[in-house]
């Protein structure tokens, strides 16, 4: 299950942050269109802004991403200990009784 739940969060996370990166690679290709249009100085300065809200959303995502893969992880770990619980319950139950049988 824990297996399952990294490589379902793995591939959310491949497939945003190629999301993100096909987005900005297109305004990434408006704004060199733009390019003739503007000032070197105005150019670069976009272009540095864009670059900086792609890595800051990649990040974002990938933090979001590696929050709920912590939750569902420690959901799954819960009810695995839980289980783990009852088979420990009954297996000192079967041990108490075994033994009561064998001293009557």
């Amino acid at each position: 299950m824990l297996k399952k739940t990294m490589h379902k969060f793995m591939d959310e996370q491949l497939t945003e942050t190629t999301a993100i990166k096909q987005h900005f690679t297109i305004d990434q290709e408006s704004l060199e269109q733009l390019k003739p249009h503007m000032s070197e100085e105005k150019y670069q300065e976009t272009l540095k802004n864009l670059k900086l809200k792609e890595q800051n959303l990649l990040r974002n995502t990938e933090l979001v991403i590696q929050k709920l893969h912590a939750n569902e992880e420690a959901m799954i770990r819960k009810e695995m200990d839980k289980k783990h619980m009852q088979e420990q319950v009954e297996l000192r139950k079967t041990m108490a009784e075994s033994q009561a049988k064998l001293r009557m």
